[in-house]
């Protein structure tokens, strides 16, 4: 089965960039934690919650946020939870594009928002899917698999939170 098969979609392999900057692990660690607000605004953003930037900045800095939705809250509450246990993860050499890493950090992100979190829709076509897709993308180079692996998710979605109750 080739790439674009397991996949589902195709793009442009010679459009990807081959020379990408590395840095140090601690480095990016820092950059990461260091911009954790920008990223919880920006995924919060796609998921239409209403919070501005100065208004995420202001609530993972521990202070609430007046006349705001406690569910718009607790998403972004959740995503930066999510974001700290995958850089936890990145940190202590344990992640790894797998389906238990995918569920723990869905468990995170979509607590008490989703009819259920941190499940992989039990569809045996889906698992399937999803094997075949990270298994195709292991013979990507880092920077590719990381950009096709969210096009993936996004187009196979295996979680329960599509059923959200929002």
């Amino acid at each position: 089965m080739t790439l674009f098969d397991a996949l589902g979609f195709q793009w442009d392999r010679s459009a990807v960039p081959t020379c990408v900057p590395s840095h140090s692990l601690e480095r990016v660690c820092f950059r990461v934690h260091k911009m954790l607000p920008e990223f919880v605004w920006d995924a919060s953003v796609l998921e239409g919650n209403p919070f501005t930037y100065p208004e995420v900045k202001t609530l993972l800095d521990g202070v609430t946020v007046g006349g705001r939705k406690l569910s718009d809250q607790e998403q972004i509450l959740n995503l930066a939870e999510s974001a700290k246990r995958l850089l936890a993860m990145v940190r202590s050499g344990r992640f790894e594009v797998s389906k238990s890493v995918f569920t723990e950090l869905n468990a995170i992100v979509a607590r008490r928002e989703a009819l259920e979190w941190g499940v992989f829709l039990r569809a045996p076509e889906l698992n399937r899917v999803f094997s075949d897709g990270i298994a195709a993308l292991q013979a990507c180079k880092p920077f590719e698999r990381a950009t096709e692996m969210m096009a993936f998710l996004a187009k196979c979605h295996p979680d329960a939170d599509q059923m959200t109750r929002r």
